[in-house]
């Protein structure tokens, strides 16, 4: 069965990429194993399926991207 974990991305974490962003959250996962994930698409940033190098940023309403959620 797979774990969902959610995330709220904070201020001081805008333009991070999100295999970094996720790889700082996910300590006991490494980075490039965060990649595979992402490339499997196991990964979705509000609902969308994103590249690795996505970068974290404000979005029009004023809030913080959300519901990162990662499938592992």
């Amino acid at each position: 069965m797979d774990e969902v974990k959610e995330f709220i991305v904070i201020e001081e974490e805008e333009g991070d990429r999100l295999d970094v962003y996720l790889s700082e959250q996910l300590g006991d996962m490494s980075r490039s194993y965060i990649q595979k994930l992402i490339k499997d698409k196991k990964v979705t940033v509000n609902d969308k399926i994103e590249k690795a190098n996505f970068k974290l940023k404000k979005i029009l309403t004023g809030c913080w991207e959300v519901c990162y959620e990662a499938a592992y």
